[in-house]
């Protein structure tokens, strides 16, 4: 008779367990975005995950984000936000990208396909925003896995450290232009 009791009762108690959770807005959604298509754009949140990469519905803090979503990143100074996506045709493409800005975003270096492209990205912000369009440059590419890496190398002197030490990031959207249609 115990164990049926247990059953019965063990939904209220996780039921009463969710409630006195608290509320994360850095939260995980499980749906994802359409991937690619003949746009050559990828939405943050269609982009490979690794290590602690999540999806972040951004509807709490306005229309403006791509999609609706972004692919958001946490990470303490030195480690790094590994992704990537596939190119369909080889030949020479514009990589341009829209980063989110907030107040305990990191300062980035980017690396594409193992070379260094950008350094100092600071997404420091005293709002949550869209950061402008990033010009990752022009690169002849093979078709297939093409890698971007986010190395955190540190932090505006005026970011609020997540979760004590680490800082975070987000990826709107990806665009990788083909040059030679």
């Amino acid at each position: 008779m115990s164990s049926i009791c247990f059953l019965l009762l063990s939904p209220l108690v996780i039921s009463q367990e969710v409630s006195n959770a608290p509320f994360d807005y850095h939260s995980v959604r499980s749906e994802q975005s359409v991937t690619e298509g003949n746009s050559g754009k990828w939405e943050g949140e269609s982009l490979a995950m690794e290590g602690r990469s999540r999806i972040q519905d951004m509807a709490n803090f306005g229309p403006q984000w791509s999609g609706g979503s972004h692919l958001l990143w946490d990470g303490d100074i030195g480690e790094s936000m590994n992704t990537s996506f596939r190119i369909s045709a080889a030949g020479k493409h514009r990589i341009t990208m829209v980063l989110t800005k907030a107040p305990d975003y990191g300062i980035f270096n980017i690396n594409f396909n193992g070379e260094p492209i950008l350094k100092n990205i600071d997404l420091y912000s005293e709002k949550v925003e869209l950061a402008n369009l990033i010009n990752l440059g022009e690169f002849n590419l093979a078709a297939g896995i093409q890698r971007l890496e986010f190395v955190l190398s540190g932090a505006n002197v005026k970011a609020h450290p997540f979760r004590k030490t680490g800082y975070l990031m987000g990826v709107d959207y990806l665009v990788a232009k083909n040059l030679e249609p």
